[in-house]
């Protein structure tokens, strides 16, 4: 009977491991095909990368209208999801962080398919946009949407973010003026 219990352990554990395997391979192919949807996107707008294979990741350089005069674009591929940051060339001086969280804050409540965020390690704000995956992988139109509208509400709202950021603007003022 014992022999018989330890046989049973070890058919348990062998299979487990086997699914736990499946499934590492499973998120693997979804993230190499998420991979590749994104290459032909930014390939088919003939937009200039370069790839990190290490992380799987994308990087951009983009010039922007308005006074956020360019921004470098991050993509970073997972088995679930397309994550993309958009990130301005603007300095923070540490003294304005919290009144651009504020400002961010309120410009969250405002926009829909990204969201601001502030790096207060590295002085910085970024627009983020992310496509989660479960079962059907994004189309062209979706990756669209995710990859430019962080550059579009950058651009949109870089007014404001500039004038606090750099000026130490009045967060609420500066909303009140995009209303």
């Amino acid at each position: 009977m014992k022999r018989f219990l330890v046989l049973l352990l070890a058919v348990i554990l062998v299979f487990g491991a086997l699914g736990s395997l499946a499934e590492e391979e499973a998120n693997a192919a979804t993230a190499a095909k998420l991979s590749d949807m994104v290459r032909e996107f930014l390939e088919h707008y003939k937009y200039k990368y370069t790839y990190n294979d290490s992380n799987n990741s994308y990087r951009l350089e983009f010039e922007l209208d308005g006074v956020l005069q360019s921004c470098v674009i991050k993509i970073y591929v997972y088995y679930d999801a397309i994550e993309i940051f958009t990130i301005p060339d603007l300095t923070v001086p540490e003294e304005n962080l919290e009144k651009l969280a504020v400002a961010a804050a309120l410009l969250n409540d405002k926009i829909f398919y990204s969201q601001f965020g502030i790096s207060f390690k590295n002085n910085f704000i970024y627009a983020r946009s992310v496509q989660l995956v479960k079962r059907t992988l994004p189309g062209f139109e979706e990756l669209d949407v995710i990859f430019h509208q962080p550059m579009f509400d950058l651009e949109r709202y870089g007014d404001a973010l500039y004038a606090v950021s750099q000026e130490g603007a009045n967060p609420h003022e500066e909303f009140e003026k995009i209303k």
